[in-house]
């Protein structure tokens, strides 16, 4: 009966031993620099700030060029080449966005048009480029234009080139 009290208390006290102290891993430090953080921790998610925009049928019209002013081009404007047309949402002035020989391969210049093919303005000035043309956009109400220009990287002078004239020499008149 002794023997099974002293085996009882060793018993007893193995157990209260074993219970004092936690095992496993240690408590996890806190980081103090973000490159200590696993990327999936960090919960980023992208979402753009604006919604995307509807898709219609002027997308598919933006780009097929306006035969009156590609027939312009071709015969009044043989230094200078094509590239796309826009027309603004009332349908009566267009956008031609063009360059000449010398440019550099990504600057573009910006023409308005009327919608029967009539020029009637420079948009953007010789030392103005414009760049990423197909995010060239109008205004819902056909008033202004939106674009990325930035200076050009060098503004070749065409001597052979005439002055401009009439609506298409103030490139800073009001859009009519």
């Amino acid at each position: 009966m002794y023997a099974n009290k002293v085996l009882l208390l060793i018993f007893a006290a193995a157990a209260l031993a074993s219970c004092s102290k936690m095992s496993g891993p240690p408590a996890p430090s806190l980081p103090t620099t973000m490159k200590e953080i696993p990327a999936s921790r960090l919960n980023f998610r992208y979402e753009g700030d604006v919604p995307a925009p509807p898709e219609s049928k002027t997308v598919a019209t933006a780009q097929a060029r306006n035969a009156a002013i590609q027939a312009d081009f071709d015969q009044n404007r043989a230094q200078e080449l094509l590239d796309s047309t826009t027309a603004s949402p009332d349908g009566k002035r267009c956008l031609a966005v063009y360059h000449r020989a010398g440019d550099m391969p990504a600057e573009f210049r910006l023409d308005m048009y009327s919608g029967d093919g009539k020029i009637l303005r420079r948009v953007t000035p010789d030392s103005l480029a414009v760049h990423f043309p197909d995010t060239i956009v109008w205004s819902p109400n056909s008033e202004n234009i939106a674009f990325v220009g930035m200076l050009r990287a060098t503004a070749p002078a065409d001597p052979n080139a005439p002055p401009p004239a009439g609506p298409a020499a103030n490139a800073n008149a009001a859009i009519p």
